[in-house]
């Protein structure tokens, strides 16, 4: 008895298995913007990301940098334009 228990649940995992890898081949992650990907959130194989989780970071290509930064009054006589990193 113990032997058939355990031969069905082995069918049952191997159907869920075969229904998730056909999900997972049709499924495909697409940036909204062209770049470089910078850090890869998910490197270990079967990792798994919960919903709202950050994948990775792909700073774009396409756009020039811009930087909004905070900058006490006394300093703003420092500031330049354009600059050139």
């Amino acid at each position: 008895m113990d032997v058939t228990r355990l031969q069905d649940e082995l069918a049952s995992l191997r159907f869920k298995l075969d229904v998730r890898q056909s999900v997972l081949q049709h499924t495909t992650l697409t940036a909204p913007v062209a770049g470089i990907v910078k850090h890869l959130r998910a490197k270990a194989v079967g990792a798994v990301l919960r919903i709202g989780d950050e994948r990775t970071q792909i700073p774009s290509t396409d756009v020039a940098l811009q930087i909004e930064v905070k900058v006490l009054p006394p300093d703003v006589g420092l500031l330049r334009t354009r600059c050139r990193c």
